[in-house]
């Protein structure tokens, strides 16, 4: 799977369409569909994608995980300096 943080706008859009049509879809179930959709991303970048605070994706990342649902693709270093782990939907 190749590696990539840029989205395209239709896999954004896909997303969303999806997201609007599942009204009671949980934390868990949003952060699997976009990484899904739209590719392996850090925690931090999905914070904009899905519009919730960061304690609330790396918990459902570490759930999804234990699941087998999600698995590390690789590390980056961020904006912020720090080293974050990119995670992809399985």
């Amino acid at each position: 799977m190749p590696l990539t943080t840029a989205m395209r706008a239709t896999s954004l859009l896909t997303f969303i369409e999806r997201e609007d049509e599942g009204l009671n879809m949980t934390q868990e179930d949003k952060v699997y569909e976009c990484l899904k959709e739209c590719g392996a991303h850090t925690a931090l970048e999905l914070v904009p994608l899905l519009m919730l605070p960061i304690n609330c994706i790396t918990g459902r990342l570490n759930e999804l995980v234990k699941q087998g649902r999600v698995i590390e693709v690789s590390r980056k270093i961020q904006d912020t300096g720090r080293k974050a782990i990119v995670w992809g939907a399985i």
